[in-house]
């Protein structure tokens, strides 16, 4: 009998045997106790008390993860909550705290969340630095806690060296916190405010500073006056030990978590208070502990216990379990929770939190509940939720506090972050109340009529620059998108009849037509939507013949070709339009791409799938010249290439060749990215394509996209993935020189100061426009062909690091007048810019 579906994804439980049986939902699962003294795992303490795991599985829940928006088998990239919205959390009695210190654009923020009187949960209020400013880290670190009628919240900003202490009225609404204190150290101490504690009946407040490796000590007076007791540091400790990332305060114990301690095996430091002063009384080494384990990253008490996360343990992370001998001066290990399906990479320990008899765990795309009966764990369930969709998954941050739980959900509102409140009912069940998101960062608008110049390496408020000028900015939202709508691919029209020239931009849900007649003042005018029926694509992609736009779109199902008459844009009045294609070809369902040779006005549809002629995914051949009525004239595939041996192609430049290889000019030449090689083809003659040649270099990834020098000699390329494997340590152009197209030779390889994904490039003349994701634009003087030198750049996505992620800049088009480039950054929007080129005219 095939097992259930869902027992290919176990419940977690503690570290234990294999199971011999798996129990599908709806069928009751045995729960074995086991008794005290038995080991259980190969760690050598003898635990005193021992937890065995077992419950109904919960559904599966989406990792937070994200398909590779180009590349068929890219690796899956964590989705990068922008604004931290999330990624802190508290909770205090009716009032629910959530952080929100990682913003880039505007400030950072703590919204307080409570209950309205018909128990839907809202944000009420929204605290803020009083000095506040852009990027100031405020809310990366939360603590809250109440005590006689007045709750205290506890606010780190580490970027700041601060912390904030808030107080307000129990019970009392909107409007009521007030700034009590602001806390900063007495002596330099980088990331102060990265780790907060409080423990509001004793007044004791502890504030971390993780990259000094210190932790300070404040009181609060019965007159509310604060002040600094003492700082604290390890006895012993590395100084990437990051003491003070996580604290613990329980009783009259500090904890102390320094999860880089040891080459990252991680430890915890237990002071406790005097009169006067606060003593170390041991420091936690986990026998058997081992470099990137990181015990320590976060803790909570667990009634006479303390749990410590360390999310690298094994690989897939733990959630040790500890209680002081009777001594009170040394810790015994009794116990270890642990993901039964963990895998490498789970981070399971990256926070954990205690209510009562629960104790839930999160992990990287996932929640862990855990139910103790007495002494012992009995069983445990994957916490789901009710809302569907990509980045809803748990983890990274939970708080829990009586019958209310708070849980992070860093891939939410397109990786700006949210959250989802649970509560538990009289029957012990925890239901879903609510999901809240963050409102996503939007770069914005810049239409000022005016040029912005890129002066002291700076271009506007937020893009660094090197010679690269904006004319104008538009977010998604000015160009017909609506939430959650992202930009891939951009190309331009020429009217030659009116001298206009128009930028088109690729959507997740269509393309929209912008006039850049005057690129400082850009106008969106309409827009043609997707095709009835399909998806939002990731992939959309078009080509401009005879004055329409051809359009395609990957894993779109019947998406076909749309076809549309760019004239029609004269329609335009003032409100943007929604237009209908003239006409849209069925021989081909979805496709990731599209070529063309203006010279012949044929095109070449290319990764074909989904139905239709795919002719392999390789050269799908179209007679365009009358637009309207476009005619099917054969295929082209090498099966020598691509990754399933059909000859597909990524991507294609097509051409009436006129370079050095006098054997093949005047005919039509298609530069292949064929995904492992770059293919050669003579398709002058449509019912009888010949391969000339294909080629290779070193370290491929995914063989991408590429395109000719002016004169045919040299051929540019992109590798989308290499870097992504490891294959390669910097952002990599690979040069062929194509002298011979019979033997195209590898004649050098260009390597950028960055670390981001290559992806589109395109040559004007002597200079090379590369849309290179996380690092923007980057442009590259090839007069010397073997040998570019990087003249100019701009970086379209700020909020981002130039590091390997689908992020940032698409595609770009340098053929506009007057040196316009138009640039499509996936999350952003479309950029107008000018290379302001310093070099002197010869």
């Amino acid at each position: 009998m095939d097992a259930h579906p869902s027992c290919t994804r176990p419940a977690p439980v503690l570290h234990l045997p294999p199971r011999s049986a798996c129990v599908p939902p709806g069928r009751p699962r045995p729960v074995r106790i086991v008794k005290p003294g038995v080991v259980l795992m190969p760690i050598p303490v003898r635990p005193f008390i021992l937890f065995l795991l077992a419950g109904a599985l919960a559904l599966p829940v989406e990792a937070q993860t994200f398909r590779a928006l180009d590349g068929e088998a890219a690796a899956e990239i964590p989705i990068n909550a922008r604004t931290g919205y999330g990624s802190s959390l508290a909770v205090s009695g009716d009032r629910v705290f959530v952080g929100e210190g990682g913003t880039a654009l505007r400030p950072g923020a703590v919204h307080v969340l409570t209950r309205g009187s018909d128990g839907v949960w809202a944000a009420s209020e929204r605290l803020q630095s009083p000095d506040e400013e852009i990027a100031d880290s405020f809310g990366r670190a939360l603590a809250a806690g109440a005590h006689e009628g007045t709750t205290w919240l506890l606010v780190g900003a580490p970027e700041r060296n601060r912390a904030y202490l808030f107080r307000a009225s129990t019970g009392q609404g909107a409007g009521a916190w007030e700034l009590a204190h602001t806390l900063s150290p007495d002596e330099d101490a980088d990331g102060f405010g990265a780790a907060v504690a409080l423990d509001a009946e004793r007044g004791v407040l502890a504030v971390g500073a993780d990259d000094a490796g210190a932790v300070h000590l404040f009181r609060v007076g019965a007159d509310g006056a604060v002040n600094r007791v003492t700082g604290l540091t390890p006895a012993e400790a590395s100084d990437d030990a990051t003491f003070g990332g996580a604290l613990l305060l329980a009783g009259d114990r500090l904890y102390v978590g320094a999860p880089g301690d040891r080459e990252g095996a991680g430890s915890v430091s237990v002071f406790r208070s005097g009169a006067d002063s606060w003593d170390l009384v041991t420091t936690i080494h986990p026998q058997g502990s081992q470099p990137g384990d990181r015990f320590g990253s976060s803790l909570a008490a667990d009634g006479t216990r303390i749990v410590a996360g360390a999310p690298g343990s094994r690989g897939a992370g733990a959630a040790l379990l500890f209680q002081a001998a009777t001594s009170g001066l040394t810790y015994n290990l009794v116990g270890s929770l642990v993901a039964y399906d963990g895998r490498p990479g789970q981070n399971f320990g990256a926070a954990v939190s205690v209510s009562g008899d629960e104790t839930w765990v999160a992990s990287a795309g996932a929640l862990h509940r855990f139910h103790r009966d007495g002494q012992f764990y009995t069983s445990s369930a994957r916490v789901a939720l009710d809302t569907p969709g990509r980045g809803m998954a748990p983890g990274g941050a939970v708080a829990l506090h009586g019958d209310v739980a708070v849980l992070g959900l860093p891939g939410a509102a397109q990786g700006a972050g949210g959250v989802a409140l649970m509560e538990r009912g009289d029957d012990g069940a925890w239901t879903q109340a609510a999901v809240l998101t963050a409102e996503a960062e939007v770069l914005p608008r810049i239409v000022t009529g005016e040029t912005l110049p890129c002066e002291d390496g700076r271009v506007g408020q937020f893009f660094s620059c090197s010679n690269v000028e904006i004319l104008s900015f538009l977010p998604i939202s000015d160009i017909g998108g609506e939430e959650g709508i992202r930009l891939n691919d951009t190309w331009g029209w020429h009217d030659e009849e009116t001298g206009r020239e128009v930028v088109l931009v690729g959507r997740t849900n269509g393309v929209a037509f912008v006039d850049i007649t005057n690129p400082n003042n850009p106008v969106y005018v309409g827009q043609v939507l997707k095709t009835e029926g399909s998806p939002n694509a990731a992939w959309r992609d078009f080509k401009v013949y005879r004055d329409h736009a051809f359009i395609v779109a990957d894993a779109s199902g019947e998406h076909g070709m749309q076809v549309f008459n760019l004239r029609r844009l004269d329609e335009f009045d003032g409100e943007p339009l929604t237009f209908e294609p003239d006409y849209t070809y069925r021989r081909i369902h979805s496709a990731h791409n599209i070529g063309l040779n203006e010279d012949t006005g044929v095109l070449y549809i290319v990764g074909a799938s989904q139905g239709g002629e795919t002719c392999g995914g390789g050269l799908h051949m179209v007679d365009a010249n009358d637009p309207q009525n476009p005619a099917f004239l054969g295929c082209f595939a090498d099966p020598r290439t691509g990754r399933t041996g059909t000859g597909y192609s990524h991507d294609v430049q097509c051409v009436t060749y006129r370079g050095p290889d006098e054997r093949y000019t005047g005919r039509e030449i298609c530069m292949g990215s064929n995904e492992t090689h770059l293919s050669v083809a003579d398709v002058t003659d449509k019912s009888n394509p010949v391969a000339v040649s294909i080629a290779s270099y070193p370290n491929v990834g995914y063989v991408h996209q590429g395109w000719f020098d002016e004169d045919h000699h040299y051929f540019y390329m992109q590798d989308e993935l290499a870097l992504m494997q490891g294959l390669i340590d910097n952002t990599r152009t690979i040069i062929f020189d194509a002298s011979d197209l019979e033997d195209p030779q590898v004649v050098g390889e260009f390597f950028f100061d960055t670390r981001a994904v290559s992806h589109n490039l395109y040559i004007r003349d002597n200079l090379m426009f590369e849309a290179n994701y996380s690092s923007g634009l980057r442009i590259l003087d090839i007069t010397d062909r073997e040998n570019p030198v990087e003249v100019g750049w701009i970086d379209t996505a700020p909020t981002h690091a130039a590091e390997p992620m689908f992020e940032g800049a698409w595609s770009t088009y340098p053929w506009f007048r007057n040196g316009v480039v138009s640039v499509s950054s996936i999350g952003e929007g479309l950029f107008l810019v000018r290379f302001a080129d310093p070099r002197p005219v010869s």
